[in-house]
């Protein structure tokens, strides 16, 4: 039970962000057709959707990770992050990050010795920007099909709704590569910690 439970838990905090994310670029096709989704479905029909959603927003995910838009991995950032990065965390300096460690390297270097506060803090702003990763793109699709309707009809609702959610779509494409700065710099701070306390333990009483 506390492993479901626990699988439970991970689909809440992170794969339904790729139902959401997914489900909303199949509301703006079925808005672009003209479609309403029926007020009667099915459970296989609402099981098949939700399947669908979650494909198309890990789909996207993944696409977008392909260009110089997204990336889910360690990363190099460019001044331009790095500068959103030192004020969202008010540092006047720079800091040093190891930009050598992959997350699995992390992961398996960090998780088995981390306090159970540390795991939280760090699940957290991965989870954060997993948000700003599998939402970003989906809403970014979602604002270029509504805007070729706009193109196509001229209403200034589907104008203002295109606008909106490109301006999200980019604020949380921002998040990810911040979350994604934050992730790297907690890494490097608590492996170093780590190899101090251990460099500690090895000294001769």
């Amino acid at each position: 039970m506390e492993t479901i439970a626990k699988a439970f838990e991970r689909f809440l905090t992170r794969d339904i962000l790729y139902v959401i994310g997914g489900s909303s670029v199949m509301l703006a096709f079925a808005y672009f057709f003209g479609i309403r989704p029926s007020e009667k479905m099915s459970t296989i029909e609402i099981f098949l959707s939700i399947g669908s959603a979650y494909v198309i927003g890990y789909a996207l995910q993944e696409a977008f990770s392909l260009t110089p838009l997204l990336t889910t991995g360690h990363f190099q950032p460019s001044r331009f992050v790095m500068h959103i990065y030192k004020r969202f965390s008010n540092l006047k300096e720079t800091p040093n990050i190891n930009y050598s460690y992959s997350s699995l390297e992390a992961f398996l270097t960090l998780y088995p010795k981390l306090s159970q506060a540390e795991v939280g803090q760090l699940e957290r702003t991965i989870n954060l920007k997993q948000t700003g990763s599998a939402m970003g793109p989906s809403w970014m699709v979602s604002s270029a099909i509504i805007a070729l309707k706009a193109l196509k009809t001229g209403e200034a609702f589907d104008i203002v709704l295109a606008s909106v959610l490109m301006l999200f779509a980019c604020i949380l494409l921002l998040i990810a590569w911040v979350k994604g700065v934050q992730q790297m710099h907690m890494f490097h701070v608590l492996i170093e910690a780590s190899q101090k306390d251990g460099e500690k333990s090895d000294e001769p009483k």
